[in-house]
């Protein structure tokens, strides 16, 4: 099973899941701590263009896009599954798109900030998907990338129980080669 049929087949129960119950590990403190990272608070009414890479089931953007009127967002998800749970937590977005984070269907420096979440150690090529980060983002703009410290218990479980996770154990080697 891919990294996209994995995510299909799990993206109902995701947010709910033990592990990766997702309202219960302070997501929350996690999207406002992304919003003050990428200065969506400071933009005193100036428009913003923002991309997610893994919007999964849309946990991150409803918060973005309740918050933050001056945003228009974009998120992409290589999972259908996943997608159809971010447009039920956002009905009414026009911008989730099925896409692949390693060939963005962008032209470069399409928007003003670009944000990945624990997502970049399921890509096939980590560094093909940095590259796209880059290449979307605008010059003088915010490129956010947080990945999920391995040793932390609750990843480490992950990594260990679950294939789909696997990938956290050796991101930094990838990266590195």
């Amino acid at each position: 099973m891919n990294q996209r049929e994995y995510y299909d087949s799990h993206a109902v129960q995701f947010d709910k899941g033990a592990l990766f119950a997702r309202e219960n590990r302070n997501h929350l403190q996690k999207i406002k701590a992304i919003s003050d990272m990428l200065g969506l608070e400071v933009l005193d009414g100036k428009k913003c263009r923002l991309l997610e890479v893994g919007t999964g089931t849309g946990i991150h953007a409803r918060y973005i896009m309740d918050n933050f009127k001056n945003v228009e967002y974009v998120g992409v998800d290589i999972s259908r599954g996943m997608l159809l749970e971010a447009k039920k937590r956002l009905p009414g977005c026009r911008t989730l798109l099925a896409g692949d984070g390693e060939n963005l269907p962008f032209k470069a420096g399409s928007f003003d900030s670009v944000y990945i979440s624990g997502s970049l150690h399921h890509f096939g090529d980590p560094k093909k998907g940095l590259y796209e980060l880059v290449r979307v983002v605008k010059q003088g703009g915010n490129l956010l990338i947080m990945e999920p410290y391995w040793l932390f218990p609750t990843n480490f479980l992950a990594g260990l129980t679950n294939k789909a996770e696997r990938g956290i154990f050796n991101i930094t080697e990838k990266m590195l080669c």
